[in-house]
């Protein structure tokens, strides 16, 4: 299977040195990539299917070596059912690689004298990050003066070496996790039905107590063990936080002021804050939503109009009607932390419809 070697420099920059590269260049060209990662179960080795212009591309990067040396040839399908990439997989023995995820990428493309630039912008995983790619012509040459020399102009001198977006994508695809919290009086299916389903899409899912106690009663006296005490855990380091209903869970939730303060913390932030049944009111009574921004148990809408829908999805605000929406409204977290065909594939495996 042909290959090539190539030559390549990342480098990580924040938000505002994007801005500033992209504000300061004219660039030639500017594309919108889909990239489908999957993993080789191999830590040398990067897997993506990239859609640009109509057309697919399967890529399979080997980083063992000092230059990268690249399979790349178009497919006419999201799929690695092609014949050429079964052909590639098995001479290299990889074996059963499994579906990791959507990362939306722009991509700004510029002529540099020896090579060309790449202002790169992606999205995955309910995280944004930013990158300088400069892909060399002929990697037996090396020319960073001039890319190092136009930084330091925009006052950018501390060059951290980025990993890889498949490393990066499969390290934040690791360290997914989001909290959902538990009171005295909360209803346990709404609960336990997310935790389930979260886990099955491996997204870590920390049951947390509001109370001085791991262990919690729900409304229908089910004594069982959270896995942390809110005191005990970093809440910043969450990707989403989750609020399960039943009575008085949902008021105990409410009087919780450290609960309230990381909610506010996270709307503020954009980060993804999620209520299913009675729960949903505490977004209501918060502010956080208006008319028809919400659905929630009937009865529970505090003045406001609800959509009354099974689940509503407003900017990072999930909200669901009741026990009987608690598949759909954990799909629609899944969906939100890594992308629909996740969300589609654990209801299928456990038979939903």
């Amino acid at each position: 299977m042909d290959y090539h070697i190539e030559k390549e420099y990342k480098i990580t920059l924040t938000k505002e040195e994007y801005l500033r590269i992209k504000e300061a260049l004219a660039f030639d060209e500017v594309l919108d990539q889909t990239n489908y990662y999957y993993d080789a179960h191999d830590p040398k080795l990067g897997m993506r299917i990239r859609l640009s212009d109509g057309l697919y591309t399967f890529t399979l990067k080997d980083a063992s070596l000092k230059d990268v040396k690249e399979y790349e040839f178009k497919v006419k399908e999201l799929s690695l059912n092609d014949p050429r990439i079964n052909a590639l997989l098995k001479e290299l023995a990889i074996k059963d690689p499994s579906y990791l995820g959507v990362l939306e990428n722009k991509r700004h493309l510029k002529k540099w004298p020896k090579g060309e630039l790449a202002l790169d912008k992606s999205t995955y995983l309910n995280t944004t990050d930013y990158e300088l790619e400069y892909e060399l012509y002929d990697p037996n040459d090396d020319d960073l003066l001039n890319l190092e020399t136009f930084l330091k102009d925009l006052g950018i001198t501390k060059l951290k070496q980025a990993t890889s977006k498949y490393g990066r994508f499969i390290t934040r695809r690791k360290s997914m996790k989001v909290a959902l919290f538990l009171a005295n009086g909360h209803e346990e299916c709404e609960a336990l039905c997310v935790y389930d389903l979260l886990h099955r899409a491996n997204i870590r899912c920390d049951l947390i107590s509001i109370e001085d106690d791991l262990l919690i009663t729900s409304s229908h006296d089910l004594k069982y063990y959270a896995n942390y005490l809110f005191k005990d855990v970093d809440i910043d380091s969450y990707d989403a936080l989750i609020l399960p209903g039943g009575l008085p869970g949902t008021e105990n939730l409410f009087k919780y002021e450290p609960l309230i303060k990381a909610l506010k913390n996270f709307k503020e932030k954009g980060k993804l804050i999620a209520a299913i049944c009675a729960a949903p009111s505490i977004f209501v009574r918060l502010g956080f939503v208006g008319d028809k921004e919400f659905t929630v148990f009937p009865g529970f809408e505090y003045n406001k109009e609800s959509t009354h829908e099974l689940v509503h999805v407003h900017k990072n605000i999930i909200t669901a009607r009741g026990l009987g929406a608690a598949f759909e409204f954990a799909h629609m977290i899944i969906q939100k932390l890594v992308d629909l065909k996740t969300a589609d594939e654990v209801l299928g495996k456990i038979q939903y419809r």
